[in-house]
């Protein structure tokens, strides 16, 4: 479980520094709370129960 939210900070960390280096930093912001965000669902779980990325 630790692996994979290592694993989606890291790369959005890093498609975020890439955004800013190109020189958009809306990109990055946005990026950076997707990571967050991604990262947070994974700790608590609602990405690990059954049927919870399908629709009804």
């Amino acid at each position: 479980m630790e692996t994979k939210v290592n694993r989606v900070l890291m790369g959005f960390g890093l498609l975020a520094g890439l955004a800013l280096g190109v020189g958009n930093p809306g990109g990055s912001i946005a990026l950076a709370f997707a990571g967050a965000a991604s990262a947070w669902l994974l700790r608590h779980g609602f990405l690990q129960r059954k049927g919870a990325c399908q629709r009804p």
